[in-house]
C-alpha cells in the first residue's frame, strides 16, 4: 500500500523568486503544492500558473513574492508590498505623488 502511495506522487519544479526546487507531491492543484511547501501568499504575490490550476506531471510552478515598500508622504508612513524590483517601476504601478519620499528594500 505504501509503495503505491509513493509511486502515485508526481514530480514538479517550484521556482520561488528565481530559485528552483525539485518537488514530489500528491497535490492536485497549485495552491496545494504551495501549501505543502509552506509558502503563504499575499494578494500582491504572483503565481504562474494561477493557484487554482490543476497540476500535471513535470509542472513548473513559478512564484514571485512581493517585497515590502515603505512610503513617507505628508508626514505619514505607509507600508505596501510590490513585485517591482525598483522604486521607479513601483511608482509607475501606483498613483504618483510628487511630494513622496520612498525607501525600497
Amino acid at each position: 500500500m505504501l509503495a503505491g502511495y509513493s509511486t502515485a506522487s508526481m514530480p514538479a519544479t517550484l521556482v520561488v523568486n528565481g530559485r528552483h526546487w525539485p518537488w514530489q507531491t500528491h497535490q492536485t492543484v497549485v495552491n496545494g503544492l504551495l501549501r505543502e511547501a509552506g509558502i503563504s501568499l499575499r494578494p500582491e504575490d504572483i503565481t504562474l500558473p494561477s493557484s487554482d490550476v490543476a497540476l500535471s506531471r513535470g509542472a513548473v510552478v513559478q512564484v514571485t513574492l512581493a517585497r515590502p515598500v515603505a512610503i513617507q508622504a505628508d508626514g505619514r508612513g505607509l507600508q505596501l508590498f510590490t513585485i517591482s524590483r525598483a522604486c521607479a517601476t513601483f511608482w509607475l504601478m501606483q498613483a504618483s505623488h510628487s511630494s513622496c519620499r520612498t525607501s525600497c528594500w
